[in-house]
Order: C-alpha cells, then structure tokens, then sequence
C-alpha cells in the first residue's frame, strides 16, 4: 500500500484519461442517509421491514410487505429528502473533464445522477430506490408512484397485472443485476484509474472489480475513512474525511466570495448586486468570511472546463456562498432571457415545461422547470427550417465561442461556417438530432441527452444561423446549457447496393454499416446467399438472392464459396489442375456467367452507391463500372498487402510462378474467348490478367476504385512490398483504416452455414443453435459473477465448413494433399481447451472455467472428443457478444474478423491458423504480444495421429500460458485503445454517405454543401451510426 498526499492523487487524476470510479455508502453520508439499525435507523423504527429485506421473506409474508412498505414511506415522510452532497458533485467534476469512463456504485439513492452525472456512466449494481418493479410482469415504474398509493391506505401495493411490487433494489437472497455486473467489469478491466471511494471494498462480487483492474495495469486509488479489503494493492490510499478530500484530488475549484462582497452584505439587510454578463444575483450576507478571498467574477471563471461551462456551476456557487454563511442566490430568471413568448411556444423553444405558477413568474428559475422527453419539435416560428428527420451536424459551444456571438447574433446573421468551425477550434462534441431525439456524440462514444435549451434556425441557401426571436444567445452563458444548435435540411435517402458472398468473414462487417444506414432513414439492397438472408434482414436491409439473379452462372451448377468454380473445372476438364491456375483460367468464364444477372439487378435497383466484397464479388464491381456507379470496397483482411503471403503460398503449392500461370490461361480458348466477349461490353478483362502477373497480391478492383474501407488499423496492416504499393499509387487509390467493424449486442451474424444450400438447409442443429443464441451470454455472465474464468473456442466458418478447398474433409496442401484434415485439425485444438481448463473428476463444477465452443454445422464435430461437463458446444455463438462481456482467453482460427474483434474487447489469444491470411494473422499476435500461435501441423501420411497428439498438447500448454501471465491482456488491451480511435462504423458510414452525395446528379443543399472544403467541418464531422 502506498499512503500519499491528496495532491498526489490530484496528479494521479490528472494524468489519467479512462477513470473508473466505485463508490460505496460513504459517498453518501453527508447527504442524510439513514442506516438501517442504528437508533434512529430505518429497520429499528420499522422492524419487519429488515425481515422483509429477504426476498423469500418479501414474497411470502404480506406483513412483512407491509413493514417494507412502511419503512419506504417513512424515509420520504420525514423531510429528510437526501440531497447531492459534494462528494457527488466532485465526481460529476470528473465527467465535465472528460476523463469519467463509468461511475459504478453500490448505493441506490440515485444521488450521482441527481448531482449531474450522466445516467449511462452511472452502473447501480444493486438497483435503484428511485423505481419500483413488479415481481411477475418485470414492468418498472418511479416509486413515488407506489408510494402515493401507500400513502393513501394502500398496504400492500400490486401492480396492474397483480403482480407483487417492490423496490428496484437488490434484496438479499437475489443475484445482481447481470448486465450491470457486466459492465462494471468490463469497465474496470479498460480503466487507467480505478477509484474507490466510501467503500470497505468488503462485498462481492463488486469488490473483485478491484484485483480485476490492476491485472489489467490500471492504477489504484482508495479514499475511505476505515481501512478496506484491498489497502495492500492501492497505489495511493487516502484516509480520512471523503467530503474534504474528494473536491480538491477531483480537480475542483476552491470557491470563495470577494471581500468587497462581504463588506457591502455586513447586516442581513443589505443586498448587493453583483453583475455578471447579462445577470445579476441578489446575496445577503449573514456571516463575514476569510479576507483571502477572490471575486464572483473568478467564481464564474472556474466554472468552465475546456472552455465550456460546467454544469457544477451553479451547485459550487451554491456550495461556496452557503459555506460563507450568504443567502444561496438564485439562477438568473426565465425573463433574464429576452420578452417572453406565449406559454406553448415558450415551452416548445425550451425544452422545458413549467411546474411554477406562470410563464412571467418574476422569481420563477430554471430549478422550477423540468426537462421533457422527448424534445419538442422545432418551434412554428422557424418557417424557413424543413421537418427535420436527421440533424447530425448540431454541436454544442464553448462559452467564449457564446461571448463572442452574444454581440454579433442579434443584429445579422451569423455565417455558419464561421460559428461550426469556432466550435471546433473550441474542441466541443458534437450533437446530433435523430428523429427528435437529441445525441451527444464525442470521442468518448454517444449518448442521448435532455432537450436543448435554444434551437435556431438556419438559412440553408445562404449558410447562415438565424437568431431565435426573443431569445439572446449571450444570455445562455448565465445558464449550465451552453448548446447552439445547427439544423439541416431533410435530404431524401441515398440507396446503397451491398454485394458479398458466401464467406461469412467478409460479410460480417457490412452487416453493422448496413445497419446504421437503415437507422439514418436510407436504402440497403444485397445481392448475397440463401443461408446470409437471416442475418442480412436483421439489419433492416433488404435482400436479393444471388442465384436467382444469375441463372447464366448457377442453373445446373452446384454452388461453392467461389461462385460456381468446382462446377466449371469439371465443364473444361481442369480438376487436376493447380488451384491457383485452375481460378486464374476460369475468372473471366465464371465473370461473364456472373456479369449479366448483376447489371440487371443494378439496373432494376438503380443505387447511387456500391458496397462490396473486391476478392468474391468482382462481378457486381465490372457491372457498377459499366453504369458509372459510384463503388467502396471494404476489404475485410488486413490491408492491400494481405493477399501477397497468401498468393505466395497458393503458388508455391502449384510449383509455378505467376507471370507462368497468366501465360497458361491467355492459351486457354475458353478464357480467350470469355475476355472476347467480356471486351464487347465493356471490360479489359486482359488488363486484369497484366495486372497479375507484374504484381502478385493486387487487387484489380480496389486499383482502380478511388477509395476502399479496410477492417483494421492503420499501424496493425500487413506490410506491402514496394511494387505493389506503387501499382496502387499509381492509380491514385486510397484506403482507409476504420478498424474492425462491430454491430450491437444481439445482431445475429453469418455463422454456421455450409456453402451448399441443400446441405445447409439440412442442418438442423445451426437452426437450433441460432434459436438460443443469448443462452451462452447469460452462461458467461453468471459464470463471470461468480468469479470463474471464461474460455472462448472457434476456429472459423470455412475449415468446419464443406469447402472443397479447405474445408472439414480436406487436407491443406493441395499438390499433395497432406497434413491434417480440417476435422482433424478442430477436434485436436478443441481437446487443447479441453485439457488445460476442462473439469477433472471431483472438481466442484461452480469453482471450474467456463468454456464456450462454436463448433460449426457439422454433425460430427465432436464425435472423437470427450467434452468435460463444464464445456458448452454449439454450433454458432454470439462471438463479439461474448467477447464484449468479458472472456479470458480465446482460442481462434485467426481469421481477420475474429482476430480483431478480440482485440478490440483487450482479450488475448492464442491463435490456431489453417489457411490464407490466418497464418498472418497469428504470426502478427506473437509479435504483438496479445497472444501466442500454434502452427498447423503437416505430417507426412500415417504420422496423422502423433501429431494430433502433439498439437493437442502444445494447445493446452499456449492457453495455459496465454491466461496466466498478464503480459498478453495488457498488449490486447493497448490494441484495444487503438482500434477504438480507428473510427469503425461511424467513420465508414461518413464516407459512404459522402460518396452517395457525391454521386448524385444535383445533391440536396446540406450544412457541408455550403462550406469550405477546407474547414473543420468538412474534415472532422462523423455522421453517427
């Protein structure tokens, strides 16, 4: 244990970015709290009410309901209504600074967020006293509620469908909350500081947050005034009064009121004006005060962080003049603000409705108004705005940006470039407007927020910001809402073609930008499979099946994850043809089969913009090129130099180089013939075949597409030889690292399919598993509050597939088909987790790791395996679900989606690659450090068991490793940071959004439209998904 000085731990809070915060029932005591058995406690004045506390005891006996309800009502009926304290006020400091990650509490007062702090970072893990909830039907409602119906003779509450009510808390008897568990976790475990403040640290499994944090490399910081559980491991532990110290290591100012204050406020009957901007606030003085003391003005001053106001502003000037013995003065009244409207359109221009007498209430304040959800529309004074459906680029200002409009906004217009990019200059967040709810959208993520309290107008033609009538902007500087806001014309949606195949790698990460699309009101058609429609539907988009759409390539020809290509090496008799040279010979045959079913969906959907797979779907790119269709690649491996290993090993197993195989297939007749017509409509096809053989691993597609959209990090892509980086340059392409691309919790996913339709129509046990995907969800997270660890096993979609190529029956090195079939290869790296975490014979089952496998859809994948009790096998998991509520360690194929959605979540792997950029990828996590790899195994033939055994056993001995030293967790979770500033689905949906706008013939006028290409604008708005 460290003991220091609190301005040690004010420099231990200022250098940290990503605080995590735990407080107990000491944050609470200033506020009036009761206890529960003290003499004047709360089960001590009502005694059933502690045996009611059980919740076998609640259920059961109607008087001790009574006494709970008894007790409920005394705490509200005795004035003494708790009130924020400021230990809740310093801590809501923390977010204002913007270094606040989640404020995880085991109070249920709910004073955090009634002190200002945002209720999606507060994390109550055990419930609220704020709500109350029906024991049969789960229905939530406030319990002033149930309270009003006690307190009018009703003993024994029920709600409507007469169900028992209780309070929204944890009783004891009850398990906590799990998603709240969850969170708090993996909160602790992306932290840099984890804070404990008030709290024995004495009560699990909250506690367990503490040791979770600092193997995960975050700092510790305990302020409590007894000792804790976890004083030996705190980097700074602070004792003593909360309320004293709490303040100053947040970064609070020390307020005080000016002497010249107190001399002119000597007798409780003298009052004193003291201006501030447009306000004044009227103080009495019943006390003098220390002569070292500073002005109102400098009081005003320390309210604002980053430019901006605080909205402890008002709670420290209260503070501070209370603490100074003067009357609490009272925020600036609604007529400080300008003529007041009518009561309707004043409410509406507000945001606000009045619980006071009258809208010209001379004394009425803004304490006297509460916020409405949802927000008013724009008010009917705003002729010039049309019905808005999506604002997203409104943005909150900076204090000095609102002291330098307060001048200019009421005689003219403001320009509107002019007051977006001061507002950037000002480095405020951003607001968004989405079907009339309001967004705040900042680095840190995003997150609903109250109604404005000024909306202006803009004048979309000319790029100005009109005033508000009867509302001067200046005046909002006297307020804790410094919010401007910018509307945008309602543009008519954008439709996007999304064409991806049947690797479910590669359509995954378009299924979340699909999503958003659809949220932001625009048009998403795919061109896909059979077994992708469930997941694709999911998203709101609408799906086109591929074979249908292309009879000239599929009718009589069985299907495969590269189109129809095992079906045409039998038609032109190249099965024993090298793979590499057998697909070189049939491109440009499969691509005119191909060709003439997109370009008649294409011209059917008529989309202002392309999305699409560039290795699978180079038909659907040819066919937007020949209608001059916008097109986006999202290139699903890790960067343009991805393909260059994989081509390498492809053609060392054909024995032949490159520049050999082109030569081959320009003699093919039925190539030459294919690139014949395919020049008829409009395709070089011979361009692409030139393109191969100079520079191996390019992607004709992406050369000349103006921009592609690549699934990882700038700084994590594979290298790319000169040569190649050239060939790009040379064509002016671009790419853009948006890191891996991750949908919501629950979106369903392609999983689990075999490439044939027939056979994965057949496969009754993916359809079952999909039925009950959250089960292994509420496995990990009872398993994780019951402090077990979690292990995670998938080894992909394709080898535990039927691919012909490298799938569940094939050995991988095709000139000589040898090593270890895919089967084998599973089923040796299953038995792997099994060894090193399964259940041993006597293991209490509750106190063993919990292990989630993803088998795939075959029917024999565990037929050779012993499966320990405490294993989970199924043939489709929710994997980035999973991985986001916290696992351990994951054993992965390495494929790029799975390797990076792994990292993003900070957890580390052990990698176990079977083909194409999997052995990349697992090479890349031992040079990282984020985990360790286990190479496929190639044994000569009849040597097939040994090295199962050996591979089984160097698994085992990597997983082991992997979990036990915390090296690998903490370089996953310095990946994790990176990958999250990569922009994902926000920043890919700005591009494409762009290119739609950019590809229409006369775009809508936007806010970007009427704005210099060079301003903050145009480089730094992000649309929100």
């Amino acid at each position: 244990m460290a003991s220091a000085s609190s301005e040690e731990a004010r420099r231990l809070v200022d250098e940290s970015s990503r605080i995590v915060v735990l407080t107990g029932a000491g944050v609470s005591t200033d506020s009036g709290i009761p206890d529960f058995r003290g003499p004047d406690g709360l089960w001590t004045k009502n005694p059933g009410a502690e045996e009611a506390s059980d919740i076998s005891v609640f259920v059961s006996d109607e008087d001790a309901r009574k006494a709970f309800w008894r007790m409920m009502v005394s705490m509200r009926s005795d004035g003494r209504v708790p009130q924020p304290n400021a230990d809740h006020r310093a801590l809501l400091h923390l977010e204002e600074r913007r270094k606040l990650q989640k404020l995880v509490t085991q109070n249920v007062d709910g004073l955090h967020q009634a002190a200002g702090t945002s209720a999606e970072r507060v994390v109550e893990v055990h419930g609220s006293m704020q709500e109350s909830c029906c024991l049969s039907c789960g229905e939530q409602r406030p319990i002033a509620e149930v309270l009003s119906q006690v307190m009018s003779g009703v003993d024994d509450p029920r709600c409507s469908c007469g169900g028992l009510l209780k309070a929204n808390v944890v009783l004891f008897g009850e398990a906590l909350p799990p998603l709240a568990l969850a969170t708090a976790f993996e909160a602790a475990r992306d932290c840099d500081l984890l804070m404990c403040i008030g709290s024995t640290l004495s009560v699990y499994p909250v506690a367990a947050m503490v040791p979770e944090a600092k193997e995960c490399g975050a700092k510790l910081l305990i302020l409590n005034q007894g000792p804790t559980e976890f004083d030996e491991l705190a980097d700074i532990r602070l004792s003593g009064s909360i309320s004293s110290v709490l303040p100053q290591i947040c970064g609070c100012a020390t307020l005080s009121i000016d002497t010249d204050l107190q001399r002119n406020n000597s007798s409780p009957s003298s009052n004193s004006s003291v201006a501030s901007g447009n306000s004044s606030s009227t103080l009495s003085s019943a006390a003098p005060s220390s002569s070292n003391t500073s002005s109102l003005q400098d009081v005003l001053n320390n309210g604002l962080v980053d430019g901006k106001i605080s909205t402890l502003y008002w709670a420290e000037i209260d503070r501070t003049i209370a603490a100074a013995g003067l009357v609490t003065p009272q925020p600036p009244s609604l007529n400080d603000l300008g003529p007041t409207p009518t009561p309707d359109p004043y409410t509406s221009i507000l945001g606000v409705q009045k619980t006071a007498s009258s809208a010209d209430d001379a004394t009425a304040t803004l304490a006297n108004y509460e916020l409405v959800t949802p927000p008013p529309p724009i008010p009917p004074h705003a002729p010039s705005v049309p019905k808005v459906s999506v604002l997203p680029y409104q943005m909150t200002l900076g204090a000095e940006v609102l002291r330098g409009m307060s001048e200019k906004v009421t005689p003219e217009p403001l320009p509107a470039q002019e007051l977006v990019d001061a507002s950037f200059a000002a480095q405020c967040p951003m607001v968004m407007l989405s079907n009339d709810v309001f967004v705040t959208s900042s680095p840190h993520g995003c997150q609903i927020s109250r109604s404005p309290l000024v909306i202006t107008e803009m004048d979309l033609e000319h790029g100005q910001i009109l005033p508000t009538p009867g509302l001067r902007p200046g005046a909002i500087l006297q307020q804790a809402f410094p919010f401007t806001f910018l509307a945008m014309a309602n543009e008519s949606p954008i439709r996007f073609a999304f064409a991806f195949g049947m690797a479910s790698g590669h359509i995954n990460p378009s299924l979340p930008i699909a999503r958003a699309l659809v949220k932001l009101g625009h048009e998403v058609h795919y061109l896909s499979r059979e077994q992708m429609r469930a997941p694709i539907e999911d998203t709101g988009a609408h799906f086109t099946n591929e074979l249908e759409e292309c009879p000239e390539l599929y009718e009589g020809r069985k299907e495969d994850l590269f189109g129809a290509t095992e079906a045409l090496k039998l038609e032109h008799g190249l099965e024993e043809d090298p793979m590499i040279l057998s697909w070189v010979k049939l491109a440009p045959i499969s691509l005119e089969l191909g060709l003439p079913g997109v370009l008649r969906w294409m011209q059917r959907l008529q989309p202002q913009v392309l999305v699409f797979c560039p290795m699978l779907n180079r038909d659907a790119f040819f066919a937007a090129k020949i209608l001059g269709i916008p097109r986006v690649p999202l290139l699903t491996t890790a960067g343009p130099g991805s393909m260059v290993s994989v081509m390498n090993q492809f053609l060392s197993w054909s024995g032949l180089s490159m520049p050999e195989i082109v030569e081959r297939a320009r003699k093919f007749p039925a190539s030459v013939e294919a690139m014949r017509r395919l020049a008829d409509m409009g395709v070089n096809y011979e361009a692409e075949l030139e393109l191969s053989a100079k520079s191996p691993g390019a992607i004709g597609c992406m050369v000349h597409s103006p921009i592609t959209i690549v699934t990882t990090c700038e700084d994590m892509q594979d290298p790319v030889p000169p040569e190649l980086e050239a060939v790009y340059s040379l064509q002016g392409a671009k790419f853009v690292y948006v890191g891996p691309l991750l949908d919501q919790q629950g979106a369903r996913r392609a999983a689990g399919h075999k490439f044939a339709h027939s056979a994965h129509s057949d496969s009754s046990a993916t359809d079952k598993a999909r039925d009950s995907p959250k089960d292994a969800l509420e496995e990990l997270r009872d398993a994780r509050d019951a402090g077990r660890l979690i292990v995670l096993a998938s080894m992909g979609t394709v080898i535990t597939g039927d691919s012909p190529d490298f799938g569940w029956a094939v050995k991988p090195v095709e000139s000589q088909r040898q090593g270890l079939t895919g089967k084998q290869l599973c089923q040796a790296a299953w038995s792997g987790v099994f060894d090193a975490f399964g259940a041993k014979e006597g293991d209490l089952l509750e106190k063993t790791p919990l292990i989630l496998v993803s088998v795939g859809p075959q029917k024999d994948a565990l037929d050779s395996v012993k499966v320990p009790p405490n294993a989970i096998c199924k043939p489709v998991l929710p994997q980035v679900d999973l991985l986001r509520a916290g696992v351990d360690v994951f054993l992965t194929h390495g494929g790029q989606n799975s390797f990076m959605e792994s990292l993003a979540a900070g957890v580390p792997v052990v990698v176990c690659p079977g083909f194409a950029d999997q052995p990349a990828n697992a090479q890349k996590a031992a040079e990282l450090q984020v985990g360790l790899q286990v190479t496929r195994p190639v044994p000569a033939e009849g040597e097939e068991d040994a090295a199962t055994a050996s591979y089984t056993t160097s698994v085992a001995e990597a997983l082991r490793r992997v979990q036990q030293e915390p090296v690998f967790r903490t370089a996953a979770a310095e990946c994790g940071r990176k990958i999250t500033e990569a922009g994902g689905v926000q920043r890919t949906v700005d591009i494409l959004l762009q290119t739609g706008r950019d590809g229409r013939e006369r775009p809508l006028p936007t806010l970007l439209a009427n704005t210099a290409p060079t301003s903050h604008t145009v480089k730094e708005c992000r649309v929100q998904a």
